[in-house]
């Protein structure tokens, strides 16, 4: 069986080959007023951005990459500088919490993003750089708009209720990406990235991290993820897509006044049925990655990963038994909703039982192997009516924060060189 990316775990261990000469590198990718941007600052955050989404890094995804990532360092920039004009500042800690909580959210241990980097060949300000943006821009929003933003409490009130009543309807757990378009003259330019993602999407692509990469929703922090609506509750292009795919799937691009949407759908639930018991579950993962694609290449890393699992008959084994070995790679997912993990990677979790290994498999990353260490339910919360006060605050900062960056871009020079 060849299983195609799968993860942002399964890239873990992947390298990219080939260097680029200083005088290419050096070359300058586009202006943004007076801050350039180098190619080689372009190269980088492309194989970032392929590295976390778990996308195949090839020559045509890169080539395929480079516009859209070009626009937003060009976005980012412009951020930057307008937050820095208010003196607002985004300290050290400030972006090592930030990377932090990424681990945090992607399970991985304290320092994993700092090796993974450093495996990938990829200079760590080159991630800072996109998070020191982030930071900036989010604090400008909140220092210009926070104290015009207003929730009363009817607008709790009725916030609250609807996620009480919810589990009277049909209702759809769903995550969103939204690329805005900000002028009719590049709505084909923005629907062919939006196809250029979906293709991504198919290829193995996760779709928290393309959201939270390219999304402009208030959304993308969370990985696109709304949480659970009411089926048929959006605006109705959104909601007749969403109706003609199953939990897993994700929509073809939806023109709508904002711009283009892709949507995933996570789950759905029935009337009367309840929101709570939401499925967990921890697993590692083995990868023996190949130089080589040859059949005596893939044939030893195959008989390798064998004779691990057949030793390896526990989930505490699976780690220890890689130890020393520096052709394997063991990564642990801890605590994963069952809803955020690839349908076609949960299939075949669901298919083992825990402390049992599957069988090796051939991917495009090499030869993989999973253990499930443990499956477990919990209760979801309901939101206090203070989180829900932020919840609501945060959407309205959102818009506002679309409206911000289109009228900066009216109002900048940039000059685009490739």
């Amino acid at each position: 069986m060849k299983l195609r990316t799968i993860a942002f775990i399964a890239m873990l261990g992947v390298s990219y080959s080939g260097s680029v000469h200083a005088q290419e590198s050096s070359r300058i990718a586009a202006v943004a007023n007076n801050v350039m941007i180098t190619k080689g600052d372009l190269d980088a955050r492309i194989k970032l951005t392929l590295l976390s989404s778990g996308m195949e890094a090839t020559e045509e995804s890169m080539r395929e990459m480079r516009q859209q990532i070009l626009d937003l360092m060009i976005e980012e920039q412009l951020k930057i500088q307008e937050a820095e004009k208010y003196d607002i500042t985004a300290t050290q800690d400030m972006i090592d919490a930030a990377l932090a909580q990424i681990e945090q959210n992607n399970n991985m241990p304290e320092g994993e993003l700092k090796k993974i980097f450093e495996q990938n060949n990829i200079a760590p300000d080159v991630m800072q750089a996109q998070i020191k943006s982030s930071i900036l821009w989010r604090d400008f929003i909140r220092a210009k708009y926070n104290q015009l933003v207003q929730v009363g409490d009817d607008e709790i009130d009725r916030a609250l209720k609807e996620v009480e009543e919810l589990v009277a309807y049909d209702k759809d757990h769903v995550a969103e990406l939204l690329l805005p378009v900000e002028d009719q003259s590049n709505d084909a330019k923005i629907y062919n990235e939006a196809v250029k993602l979906k293709e991504a999407l198919k290829a193995g692509a996760r779709f928290s991290m393309l959201a939270q990469q390219f999304s402009v929703s208030s959304s993308a922090a969370r990985g696109g993820d709304i949480g659970w609506i009411k089926r048929g509750s959006l605006d109705k292009p959104l909601s007749d897509a969403l109706a003609n795919i199953k939990p897993g799937d994700v929509t073809d691009p939806i023109k709508t006044s904002k711009g283009y949407y892709l949507l995933m759908l996570r789950d759905q639930r029935a009337a009367g049925e309840s929101l709570d018991h939401q499925k967990l579950i921890s697993f590692k993962q083995l990868q023996i990655p190949l130089a080589s694609m040859t059949n005596e290449a893939v044939g030893a890393a195959m008989t390798k990963a064998r004779n691990f699992v057949n030793n390896a008959r526990s989930c505490n084994l699976f780690s220890k038994l890689a130890e020393g070995d520096k052709s394997i790679k063991v990564q642990e997912m801890k605590d994963v909703p069952e809803a955020s993990v690839l349908p076609q990677l949960l299939d075949l979790l669901n298919k083992q039982d825990v402390g049992v290994p599957g069988e090796p498999i051939f991917s495009d990353v090499g030869v993989l192997a999973f253990i499930v260490c443990d499956r477990r339910e919990i209760d979801p919360k309901t939101p206090s009516r203070e989180e829900m006060k932020n919840m609501l605050i945060e959407k309205k900062l959102g818009l506002l924060a679309q409206r911000e960056i289109r009228n900066l871009k009216r109002s900048s020079f940039t000059d685009i060189r490739l």
